[in-house]
């Protein structure tokens, strides 16, 4: 990939044209993270992909977001993998029908562990691996969702082929159902 990676990264563009991240690096935390997020504090910053002006994928940036707190009925989950669609880039070029206030993360579908719950959350349980699906928001190491939205992992399914099963699964089977 190093050269793949070099030949199509340019200056401080975050992907390359394949649309991998110039870092080399996945998107997706390593367990190393989820430890050192289990003991930061909610004031501690964490990395997201942020769309800050509707246009290219090249414009999507790396920064620091506040720390997500678990509200009523919610989750925190620190995310391993984001399945990022079509529709991802529709948003970030301001095309889709619905347009996320600036700025905002892409990716609708992700793959996580739940780090803590709000109180009265009985669904999910810190250390539960979990898919889970926002409208947008999941490029990022954390993220606050309801816990409705989360469903548990299968034990021999991996994050990243979890992370790509919502939206994509559900979309190929109506439009296998329902439209062939």
């Amino acid at each position: 990939m190093g050269s793949e990676r070099s030949r199509h990264c340019e200056g401080t563009q975050p992907f390359n044209n394949s649309g991998l991240p110039c870092s080399g690096k996945p998107l997706h935390t390593r367990e190393s993270d989820v430890t050192r997020a289990r003991t930061a504090r909610a004031s501690d910053p964490v990395k997201a992909v942020l769309c800050t002006q509707y246009g290219p994928l090249d414009a999507l940036a790396l920064a620091d977001v506040p720390e997500p707190a678990a509200g009523p009925g919610e989750a925190v989950v620190a995310v391993k993998a984001v399945g990022l669609n079509f529709f991802d880039t529709l948003l970030v070029a301001g095309q889709y029908q619905v347009k996320p206030e600036l700025p905002f993360s892409p990716g609708a579908e992700f793959a996580g562990v739940v780090e803590s719950v709000a109180a009265g959350v009985t669904a999910v349980k810190p250390g539960d691996r979990v898919m889970g699906y926002a409208n947008y928001g999941a490029a990022r190491e954390r993220i606050a969702v309801s816990a409705d939205t989360l469903i548990p992992m299968p034990a021999g399914l991996d994050f990243d082929r979890a992370a790509g099963l919502l939206v994509t699964y559900g979309t190929s089977y109506y439009a296998l159902k329902d439209r062939a």
